[in-house]
């Protein structure tokens, strides 16, 4: 039996260190079934669907998900997307500019 070895996590190279990029994690993309119904008829099937939609969402729209006592989008990215924290970072979201901002950087660490 044969173990892996360890990625390094620094490589060497002619009097230089550099560090070895993580490769990026694929965007989830979820089932009818999985995706997010909102209020006003649109569907989510990934962040970046959620990501276009904050583009033009109504705050009242916003406000019906983001509700403290619901947290719909809170939920659907913790335990559908398994994105704990972009989930942790929208529960303080307050506005729409505020939620485009947290998820706009979250898809950065993903591979689209």
């Amino acid at each position: 039996m044969t173990t892996k070895k360890p990625i390094a996590k620094t490589a060497v190279t002619k009097d230089k260190t550099k560090r070895v990029k993580k490769a990026k994690p694929p965007l989830l993309v979820v089932s009818k079934e999985q995706a997010f119904y909102a209020v006003d008829g649109s569907v989510f099937y990934s962040l970046q669907d959620l990501a276009e939609a904050l583009l033009v969402m109504d705050r009242r729209v916003y406000q019906y998900h983001a509700d403290a006592d619901y947290q719909d989008f809170v939920l659907w990215v913790k335990n559908v997307l398994k994105d704990e924290t972009l989930a942790r970072s929208l529960k303080k979201a307050l506005t729409v500019p505020a939620a485009q901002v947290l998820v706009a950087r979250s898809l950065k660490r993903y591979a689209t």
